[in-house]
């Protein structure tokens, strides 16, 4: 009874290593990744770890992406039966960094191939099929040092392990940018002091050969922040690079594929700096109206009712595979609070704003216009309630309440103005045009 407790526990141990993932960074998460069947296999597999483990081994899973686990299960030969992947660490080696293959036939495990690396730790491990032949490629980033990373790409036809390609990167995501819808990698790599950063898209294999296209970065770009991927206007898909520049400022760059070139559309040929991206403000791009093509942000400074005190508008801009943009929409986003405004078109050069908290627990953005006299009036204001009061002073005559949660009550009021009958604002407007910003989920993202 014993040694059944001790091999049920060692079961249910291999059991919880497994994931839950998707296939590429910037496909469903929704693919479970089947162990295989009966108690058997899991004891016959866990006593060949077990066995790595008392040489001195460690478990060491990737530290970011998707797929996260010590051991996990893919099938990367394409035969329809997945092998096991285990990530270890073997302290005392020249190349500690292990990823030991095994292959399961009839009900046993059997090493067929170890992936060795230099390094700390392994940065993230992804499988594409970049040729369509059904085996698939194994992409593994490794932190060689604090200020290296190195990219692999093995390929795993026939379970002959070969090494694609292998080169330093600061950051990588798996994408689909090609029109047969296959996966291709994305890559950032180091610069040479005031240099561009060099993009390369790995399209795919042909002929055993690796086909791959360059382009660069916004010149200056010293971080990236987030990397994700999103349909144009015009139903391409592309890229999209998000990061900060030396002077603290954030850019955006969108690549796409041009005749299977790869092509930075915001890039100011002339500057070498996609300039109509560039903004001081901290604010990154989003599906700003839920169609599926991401936007980008533009802020637009208001005039200052208090001195030194900024407030911006936002116009949301989308583009073509030219480049050229569209505005979608304009929003006030108080990202203190956590909503967001939209502002109709006949507001945008009339307006400006500020943020008052004349009283604990309630946070007050109001919004004026000059009048013909050129002196501020105001027509609205929206309050954010917090504290165990808060429900009676959302039901203070003139205010209606926008949206409400168990700790904040978010509520306005409009102001009897010629500017409100004017643009005829009312409550139905401002309750369509008022939402809360959720943090967006971003596969891909870094």
């Amino acid at each position: 009874m014993k040694k059944y407790l001790v091999l049920l526990a060692k079961a249910v141990f291999l059991l919880s290593s497994i994931l839950l993932l998707a296939s590429c960074a910037f496909k469903s998460t929704d693919k479970l990744l089947t162990p295989p069947q009966g108690s058997s296999e899991y004891e016959q597999l866990q006593k060949k770890i077990d066995k790595l483990i008392a040489t001195g081994a460690e478990y060491s899973p990737p530290i970011s992406g998707t797929y996260r686990q010590s051991v996990q299960l893919e099938d990367i030969d394409g035969d329809g039966t997945k092998e096991a992947l285990v990530f270890l660490n073997v302290p005392t080696e020249s190349k500690p960094l292990k990823i030991y293959i095994y292959k399961e036939t009839d009900g046993e495990y059997t090493e067929v191939a170890v992936l060795e690396g230099e390094g700390t730790n392994v940065d993230s491990v992804n499988y594409i099929d970049l040729n369509g032949d059904g085996a698939l490629e194994i992409v593994v980033g490794r932190q060689i040092s604090t200020s290296i990373k190195m990219l692999t790409i093995y390929s795993a036809r026939n379970l002959e392990m070969s090494i694609v390609t292998s080169v330093d990167y600061l950051e990588y995501s798996i994408c689909s940018l090609s029109d047969d819808e296959s996966s291709n990698v994305f890559i950032i790599k180091p610069s040479a002091l005031g240099q561009a950063k060099e993009v390369e898209i790995i399209l795919g294999m042909s002929g055993g050969e690796m086909v791959s296209t360059k382009s660069v970065l916004t010149r200056g770009a010293e971080s990236i922040k987030r990397i994700r991927t999103s349909a144009l206007t015009d139903g391409n898909q592309a890229v999209i690079v998000e990061g900060r520049m030396s002077d603290g400022s954030i850019f955006t760059d969108i690549f796409t594929l041009v005749n299977d070139e790869v092509k930075n559309i915001t890039l100011n040929p002339v500057k070498g700096v996609s300039d109509k991206t560039l903004r001081t403000e901290e604010i990154y791009c989003r599906d700003i109206d839920e169609n599926g093509i991401v936007e980008i942000p533009s802020p637009v400074m208001l005039p200052e009712q208090i001195e030194g005190v900024v407030h911006w508008l936002i116009e949301w801009y989308a583009y073509d595979s030219d480049g050229d943009r569209e505005e979608v929409v304009t929003t006030y986003n108080c990202t203190n609070d956590g909503w967001m405004l939209i502002i109709p078109e006949q507001w945008k050069d009339k307006i400006t704003a500020r943020r008052v908290e004349y009283v604990a627990g309630e946070k007050t953005v109001i919004f004026s216009y000059y009048d013909e006299n050129d002196e501020i009036q105001d027509f609205l204001a929206i309050y954010t309630l917090s504290g165990e009061n808060k429900d009676e002073r959302a039901n203070i005559s003139g205010r209606f309440t926008l949206f409400a949660e168990n700790e904040e009550i978010f509520v306005a009021r409009i102001y009897d103005t010629d500017f409100t009958t004017k643009y005829k604002i009312t409550e139905e407007l401002i309750k369509e045009n008022f939402s809360i910003i959720y943090s967006e989920w971003n596969p891909g993202e870094t």
